[in-house]
């Protein structure tokens, strides 16, 4: 399995892990931290 298929799967799994696996921890915690704060804090978007 390439680096960047492995990358797609984990990130798949968790928001951020591909990009954590490929060696980018700023942009991992950036996609984590916005994944989580759009489901604690995205509500009902539904009008």
């Amino acid at each position: 399995m390439s680096r960047s298929t492995m990358a797609a799967v984990l990130s798949f799994v968790v928001p951020g892990a591909g990009l954590w696996f490929l060696g980018n921890r700023g942009g991992a915690v950036l996609n984590l931290a916005a994944a989580v704060a759009l489901t604690v804090l995205g509500g009902d978007l539904s009008a």
